[in-house]
C-alpha cells in the first residue's frame, strides 16, 4: 500500500474509532471523493456506491485499491445509529379510532373536516420498510422505494420484517373511514419506503443511501425516527453533509429527539435545518425518556400510541420515534395547501400552531409546545376553498347560490336525497364547470330534494350537509 495513504487512513481511523464505541472494523468505512473527480466504477463485493460521490468499503485496504489519496475528500467508520423505539408493544387484533388518544390531543379531526389529507405530497420514510400487505395500508399510496442496506442485493425489497417502519407509516397514512384498525393523519400522502435496517440499529452507510434516494425520488418530506448521540466532530460533519444535501434540495426533514432521558443532543435532530420532535404522554406531560435540549423544536404524542404493526395487527408504541411521524404528517397537510412552503415557512406555522407546555415560551423539554392541527388549519384557512350557500324559493324550486371564497375548485358535483326519504338513494347533480375564486354559481334543484352534499374532484366534502327548508 502507498505509505502516505496508509498513514493518512490509519490516523483517521485512530482519531475516529475512539469516538465510536459501537463501531467494529468489520462494519466497514464510508469515503467520499473530491468534487469533480471522475471515476469509472463497477460495484464489487468490497466496494459499493452509496450515492453521489460517496462509497462504502469493507476495509481500509479496499479504499486504497479503489483510488488514491489525491481523490479522497473524507473517510469515516461506518458508525451505527438507532431507531428510536422502545420495546413496549401491546398487540391487538382490531383497535379502532377511539383508541387513538393522540388524534384527539392534536385535534386531528379538524383536518378531515376541511378535507385535508396530504394528497400530492411525497414522504420518504427512512426506516425498516413498510408492510404493504397490511389491510390498513393503501398499497397504491406506497411508491417504489429502495433498499439501502449495504450487502443486500435485493435493492427494491422494502418489505418491513422488523415493524418500526410500519409503526411510523401507520401514524402518517393508515387508511381512514374503512372501519378497520386506525386512521392516519395524512392518509392520501404518497409514501416512499427507504429501507435502511432490519433491526433496531442501522449503519451510517445505509442512512446516507436513504437520504440520497429521497433526493433522487424527489420527496417533499423525510421522516427520520432515528438518530445517535454523536459527539465526534468528524462524524457530525459527515452526517451534516448529507442532511444539508437534502435540505438544499428543498426537502423538509423531521427527526426524533431521542429516547435516552438525558440532555445529550441526538443527530440529525440537532441540526438547524431539521425539525426535532419530543414526546408527550396522554396527560400532556413530558415523556421521561424524551431527551431535553435545544434540538427540540416541537412536541407530539409519543407514549402508548396505537399504530399499525406488521401482520393484520396494531400495537401500542412509545418513543420519540412515534412522536415524529405526527409532525411529518402535519407538515404534509401544510405542503398539500402550500406546496412551495420552505423550511422557514413550515417552522413558522408549527411554532405559532403549538400549545405552550412547561415553562412559558420556548423550552428545551417541549420546544414550542404541543402541535395543534386546529391551529395549523387556521393558518391555512386563507388558502382553502370556503363555500358560502344561500337559497331562495321561486316557482317551487330552491335556488342555491354557491360563493367560493378560496382557491379554484374543479370538477364539482352534488348529491340530493328526497325529502324524508328513509333510504340513502339519491340523485347526482353535476355543476359541469369549475368554480373559480370569488365567483358565484347558481342552480335550481327541485325542492323535494332536500339534503345536499357537495364534493370536489378529490372527494373532499366541501359541504357535508345542506338542508333546503
Amino acid at each position: 500500500m502507498n505509505k502516505k495513504l496508509t498513514i493518512m487512513l490509519a490516523t483517521l481511523f485512530a482519531m475516529l474509532i475512539i469516538a465510536v464505541p459501537s463501531f467494529a472494523e468489520d462494519d466497514g468505512y464510508i469515503f467520499r471523493l473530491k468534487k469533480d473527480t471522475v471515476m469509472l466504477f463497477s460495484e464489487n463485493e468490497n466496494v459499493s456506491r452509496i450515492g453521489g460521490d460517496a462509497y462504502y468499503a469493507k476495509s481500509l485496504e479496499d479504499i486504497y485499491k479503489f483510488t488514491s489519496e489525491d481523490y479522497i475528500e473524507s473517510v469515516i467508520p461506518n458508525f451505527k445509529l438507532e431507531l428510536y423505539d422502545i420495546d413496549y408493544p401491546t398487540v391487538t387484533s382490531d383497535t379502532k379510532y377511539n383508541d387513538q388518544w393522540n388524534h384527539s390531543a392534536i385535534l386531528a379531526s379538524v383536518a378531515r373536516e376541511k378535507g385535508l389529507s396530504g394528497k400530492g405530497v411525497k414522504i420518504g420514510i427512512i426506516d425498516s420498510g413498510v408492510d404493504t400487505s397490511h389491510p390498513d395500508i393503501d398499497s397504491s399510496k406506497i411508491l417504489k422505494g429502495y433498499n439501502c442496506i449495504e450487502d443486500d442485493p435485493d435493492e427494491y425489497n422494502t418489505t418491513d420484517i422488523y415493524g418500526h417502519g410500519t409503526n411510523v407509516c401507520g401514524i402518517i397514512s393508515a387508511i381512514t373511514d374503512n372501519e378497520s384498525h386506525l386512521a392516519g393523519i395524512a392518509p392520501n400522502a404518497s409514501i416512499v419506503p427507504l429501507k435502511v435496517t432490519n433491526g433496531s440499529s442501522l449503519s451510517a452507510a445505509s442512512l446516507f443511501g436513504g437520504i440520497y434516494m429521497a433526493i433522487e425520488y424527489d420527496c417533499d418530506i423525510i421522516n427520520m425516527s432515528l438518530g445517535g448521540n454523536l459527539t465526534d466532530e468528524y462524524l457530525i460533519a459527515e452526517l451534516k453533509y448529507w442532511i444539508d444535501m437534502a435540505s438544499d434540495a428543498g426537502i423538509i426533514i423531521i427527526a426524533a429527539g431521542g429516547n435516552e432521558d438525558s440532555t445529550a443532543i441526538s443527530y440529525p435532530a440537532g441540526f438547524d435545518n431539521v425539525i426535532g420532535v419530543a414526546s408527550v404522554k396522554k396527560d400532556l406531560s413530558h415523556s421521561k425518556y424524551s431527551q431535553r435540549n435545544e434540538s427540540i423544536f416541537i412536541s407530539a404524542p409519543g407514549h402508548s400510541v396505537t399504530t399499525l404493526e406488521i401482520g393484520d395487527t396494531t400495537s401500542s408504541e412509545i418513543g420519540t420515534s412515534i412522536a415524529t411521524p405526527h409532525i411529518t404528517a402535519i407538515v404534509a397537510l401544510i405542503k398539500e395547501v402550500l406546496p412551495d412552503a420552505t423550511l422557514s415557512d413550515v417552522k413558522d406555522i408549527l411554532k405559532s400552531s403549538s400549545t405552550d407546555l412547561g415553562d412559558e415560551g420556548y423550552d428545551t423539554t417541549f420546544g414550542y409546545g404541543l402541535i395543534s392541527i386546529e391551529k395549523v388549519v387556521e393558518h391555512l384557512k386563507p388558502h382553502l376553498p370556503e363555500v358560502v350557500i344561500s337559497d331562495g324559493i321561486k316557482d317551487g324550486f330552491a335556488r342555491i347560490h354557491i360563493h367560493n371564497n378560496g382557491s379554484e375548485i374543479k370538477n364539482t358535483f352534488g348529491y340530493f336525497r328526497e325529502k324524508n326519504a328513509s333510504s340513502g338513494d339519491g340523485v347526482f347533480y353535476c355543476l359541469n364547470k369549475d368554480i373559480a375564486p370569488d365567483s358565484v354559481t347558481t342552480f335550481s334543484p327541485n325542492r323535494i330534494f332536500s339534503e345536499f352534499l357537495w364534493w370536489d374532484e378529490n372527494m373532499k366534502p366541501l359541504i357535508k350537509k345542506y338542508i333546503i327548508q
